[in-house]
């Protein structure tokens, strides 16, 4: 992560960008620098910053991990398959009415990992790292603390996809935990949708016992400043 001594008007000024973007987001430093980094290098960003008093770490932080200042969008590509890791490409069907808005297709790049039993540890992907801090279960044994009682059998496995980390930034908006039983090793018996933000952390839970549920809920969160946290 590169670090910045930022000024500070110019972290109130990035911050208060991103609480108008995403009310329910958590702004920690690390946010920070990926914001001002990929602003540093996409010059059709919009962000405005006295780049004189950080293009040294920023450069520095860029060039490490083979960055160069463009005016376009950056595009990163995996440098191999590392293990047997499974990757999608998700897409994802976004509709609103009000305010109203066109439909359109979203796709985001995520990673199927499994989780450890107790141990909480950082599993490297060829997109980036999966941490066990921008997920709200980070364990086999957290998910039987939480779900147990609903959960019929023994939990042999979860396997979580979600975006993963990377250059410090993380779009969260949606993971999927799939549950296993113990003998029933093929097919997922239960599965949890994590809610979260574009800035990268998670927020809410949504438990469904088996694949017959269909969850309808209440949001509890505010991901963007046309929702609401009662919205369903």
């Amino acid at each position: 992560m590169v670090k910045l001594d930022l000024d500070p008007n110019d972290r109130a000024t990035l911050a208060a960008m991103l609480r108008h973007s995403f009310p329910d987001a958590d702004i920690d430093d690390r946010t920070l620098a990926a914001v001002a980094l990929t602003a540093y290098l996409d010059e059709s960003s919009g962000v405005r910053l006295d780049w004189s008093r950080y293009r040294g770490p920023i450069e520095q932080y860029a060039a490490a991990l083979g960055l160069v200042r463009a005016p376009g969008p950056q595009t990163f590509r995996p440098v191999n398959a590392l293990g047997t890791l499974r990757y999608y490409r998700v897409h994802a069907k976004h509709e609103r009415d009000a305010p109203p808005h066109e439909p359109f297709t979203g796709h985001v790049g995520m990673v199927r990992v499994s989780l450890p039993r107790t141990q909480q540890e950082t599993v490297a992907t060829a997109v980036g790292d999966v941490e066990p801090d921008d997920h709200l279960l980070a364990t086999i044994a957290e998910v039987e603390r939480k779900f147990g009682r609903s959960i019929d059998g023994e939990v042999d496995r979860v396997d979580l996809i979600t975006p993963a980390r990377i250059h410090g930034s993380r779009f969260a908006a949606v993971s999927v935990y799939l549950g296993y039983r113990a003998g029933q090793p093929d097919e997922p018996s239960f599965y949890v949708l994590e809610a979260g933000m574009a800035t990268g952390e998670p927020k809410v839970l949504f438990f469904a016992p088996d694949f017959e549920k269909r969850i309808v809920s209440k949001s509890g969160y505010r991901p963007t400043p046309f929702s609401a946290s009662d919205h369903v």
